[in-house]
Order: C-alpha cells, then sequence, then structure tokens
C-alpha cells in the first residue's frame, strides 16, 4: 500500500465474545435479501461471534430455523414468521461509523461449496437520492460457489461492482471479475480494498489494482416532478454521500443457485481485520491519488453513463424514425370513445376528442415500437427500452370535465398493470 494513508477507523477482532456493538449491529430477518436466498440471519453468538483466535467468524449452519418475513427496515416488521434451513449473519455499521471517501480494506477467508455467497460491501446511510440502489451500492467483494465447481471457471473469482440509477426494479450494475491466481481462494486469507474518492473508485485484491471506475461512468436518477421528469442529481451522486459497512455470508439465491445439503461442518468467512484510512496527502477534498497505488495499465471502466436523450417526432405529416408499422396510422388509434384529428396541426401534434373513456395508444402500438422488437428504442449510452428508460410527452389539455382523470399506463398483460395519474390544473 503506498503511504500517506492515516489510519480513521479499524477493528482489529481482540476481544472475544459478541462482535463489539460501538461499531456493529445485525440483521435478523428470513427475508432472503431481496435474492430469494436460503437463510435466516440472526444475532446468534452461533453465526457470528470473536474467537480467542482474533478473528470474526460468521458461521453459516445448516439448521431449521424461524424468523421474521421482512427486513428489518420494513414499517410492517417483523411480519409473519417463515422456515428456513440454513442460518447466518449479517453485520453492519449503520448508525455507528460511516464514511465518505477514502481507502477500505479488509482482510479474510472466505467460505467455499455450492451455495455460499460471501460479501464485504457498502451502502448508503441517508438514502439521500431515493430507495436502492437509487442511493447507490459500492460492492468491494462478493464471491459465489467458491471452489465448488457449481460454476465452472468461477471457483476462484471475486468480484468487484458498482449499483446505481434509478430505484429498483430499473438500475444499472456494473463491474468486473478477478482470477485469483489460487485453485481455491477459500483456503487462506486474502485482503480486499477500495480506494474512494470524489471521481473515482478503485478495486484491489492483495494490493493488486485490476478495477477502476469514474464518474463519468456512473449516475443516478431522480425524480424531479410532474414538470421535470427525472433529473440528475449531480455529476458525482450517488457516490458522494457517507456509506456504511455490512459483512455477511448468505446461502443460495438468484446468483449463486441453490446450495447443497448435508455439510459435512459449518461455513464461516474469517475476518482479520477491517480498516479504514484518509489521504493525509490529499489536497483537494475526497482526493485519494496522492496515496493510492493506481496502476495505468488498468483501463477505466468504459462509461456506461447517463442515458442520453433521443426525440422522436410522431407524426409531422408522416412518420418519422423509428418507423411504426404501417397500419398504425393516428385513425387507427382511435378506440371507442376517442377520436384523433387525423390532419397533422402546423407544430406536428394531434388534436384527441375523448368523449368518454378511451385510449390513445393501444398495445400493439407499445409492443412493436417501445418493448424490445427489431423496431424498439435504445437510450444513447444506457439500456434498452425493456431495462431502463424514460417516455416523456407534451400534453394540453384545452378543456376538461372536473370529474375526467387523464391516467398513463404501461402493462405486460393483465394483471401486471401499473398507472401514473396525471395532475390536471385547474
Amino acid at each position: 500500500m503506498h503511504s500517506g494513508w492515516t489510519m480513521l477507523w479499524n477493528d482489529e477482532f481482540d476481544l472475544p465474545g459478541p462482535p463489539n456493538p460501538e461499531y456493529w449491529s445485525h440483521e435478523i430477518n428470513c427475508w432472503g435479501g431481496g435474492n430469494h436466498e436460503y437463510q435466516c440471519y440472526t444475532d446468534r453468538l452461533d453465526n457470528s461471534y470473536v474467537g480467542e483466535d482474533g478473528l470474526l467468524h460468521i458461521v453459516a449452519k445448516e439448521e431449521f430455523f424461524s424468523g421474521p418475513s421482512l427486513q428489518d427496515e420494513d414499517p410492517d416488521y417483523p411480519g409473519p414468521f417463515v422456515y428456513r434451513n440454513y442460518t447466518s449473519a449479517r453485520l453492519r455499521t449503520r448508525d455507528k461509523v460511516d464514511w465518505m471517501y477514502g481507502r477500505i480494506a479488509v482482510r479474510a477467508q472466505l467460505p467455499g461449496g455450492r451455495g455460499m455467497w460471501p460479501a464485504i460491501w457498502m451502502l448508503p446511510t441517508d438514502w439521500a437520492y431515493g430507495g436502492w440502489p437509487a442511493s447507490g451500492e459500492i460492492d468491494i467483494m462478493e464471491a459465489v460457489n467458491l471452489a465448488s465447481g457449481y460454476f465452472p471457471g468461477w471457483g476462484n473469482v471475486v468480484f468487484g461492482t458498482l449499483h446505481y440509477g434509478l430505484p429498483w426494479p430499473q438500475w444499472e450494475n456494473h463491474g468486473r471479475p478477478y482470477h485469483m491466481a489460487l485453485d481455491n481462494p477459500a483456503e487462506d486469507f486474502h485482503e480486499y480494498a477500495l480506494e474512494w474518492e470524489q471521481d473515482e473508485i478503485r478495486w484491489y485484491v492483495d494490493g493488486v489494482h485490476y478495477q477502476t471506475q469514474t464518474s463519468e461512468g456512473w449516475y443516478n436518477y431522480i425524480w424531479g416532478g410532474q414538470e421535470t421528469g427525472f433529473v440528475v442529481a449531480n455529476d458525482r451522486a450517488p457516490f458522494d454521500q457517507f456509506f456504511h459497512l455490512l459483512l455477511n455470508v448468505a446461502v443460495g439465491g438468484d446468483w449463486p443457485g441453490p446450495p447443497d445439503t448435508n455439510w459435512d461442518g459449518d461455513r464461516e468467512m474469517l475476518v482479520d481485520y477491517v480498516r479504514v484510512y484518509q489521504c493525509a496527502r490529499g489536497v483537494v477534498e475526497g482526493t485519494a491519488k496522492a496515496c493510492g497505488t493506481v496502476d495505468p495499465a488498468v483501463l477505466v471502466h468504459e462509461d456506461i453513463g447517463t442515458p442520453g436523450i433521443k426525440d422522436y417526432l410522431v407524426y409531422d405529416g408522416g412518420f418519422d424514425t423509428p418507423s411504426f408499422a404501417d397500419d398504425l396510422a393516428p385513425g387507427s388509434f382511435a378506440f371507442p370513445g376517442v377520436t384523433v384529428d387525423s390532419e397533422p396541426k402546423p407544430n406536428g401534434a394531434w388534436e384527441i376528442e375523448f368523449s368518454r373513456t378511451g385510449m390513445l395508444l393501444r398495445n400493439e402500438f407499445l409492443g412493436s415500437v417501445f418493448l424490445g422488437s427489431a423496431t424498439g428504442v435504445t437510450l444513447e449510452g444506457g439500456s434498452s427500452w425493456t431495462t431502463n428508460g424514460e417516455l416523456e410527452f407534451d400534453l394540453k389539455v384545452k378543456s376538461i370535465d372536473p370529474e375526467t382523470r387523464l391516467l398513463v399506463k404501461m402493462d405486460s398483460g393483465y394483471p401486471e398493470v401499473g398507472f401514473v395519474e396525471i395532475e390536471v390544473p385547474a
């Protein structure tokens, strides 16, 4: 590690017993982490403790257990109790210690085996930009199925990832794998580290710099109101806030797949230390390059960036790109109760008159234009419309019955229907 770092906070796990309550709290739930995981997280010493060996033990056990079905922050927590066949622990420093910028280093030995999913990661303390992951997630290290042979080629791979963009389920996650030069990285300790500054985040394993991402690539969208739509909070968001640390071992889930059964023994993540540094030599707040070890051969992650905007005129005396299906002329949009003036106005707009309940655009239009066919819209710099996007339109209400509601609806087949009501000025 390059010189110039000053220790800001650390836990060396020297005092046997429960994890230091001044630093750590436990999540207690069988929620599944939002990933359909198989474990219940507990605060029992059976699942997390500091041993006489000076190590934090996070222990996954194959055992029948019951607990809350909801995540701890859910307003309806604990909810009904559910049963699981595994237990483990998820520790976090939220509301105890958190940081913005610096170097976070964790020396740990990871558990191997089918379905095992150890993680060292960070979440925002205050969720300043909205629900997960609009306010960001920083994964320092994740591993799945180490040395299990379940995912061929992944037996010695760890991952570093950022999550950002829009709230779930419309978000971006980008990262890189690191292939360790070992048949089984679960057999020994390794240091997993992150260097985080205002406009750059770098990942390290045993001092080897293997990934860089910058603020030119990450982004977030926040809702600015009906008149504004989604806007970018600022060029550094969401990774310009205080984050806290999490250590956990999940069992099974969407990524590793189902765990095996009939274990020979418990499976543990052993943590030797957690150390957080600040750069004493940084001239500008948040700068870490004065202290960081930067390998110039490591290319910056591709520029994902905020989705660009493509404007399309729906009708201007003829259809502009994207080319709509020939039978989708203005008149064909008229459902019973809706009249569309088929003659374009000078500004390319339509005049629509509703005599009773009706819809302007029918499903075939949405299906053939926006939801992933050959004529689908792809946002520049972002994912296809099926994953991420914003549809924006201008609508002028010339007259309306006071009892009438205007709804924008999207659906993928009943009952998967959603709508937003448009506020109608007086």
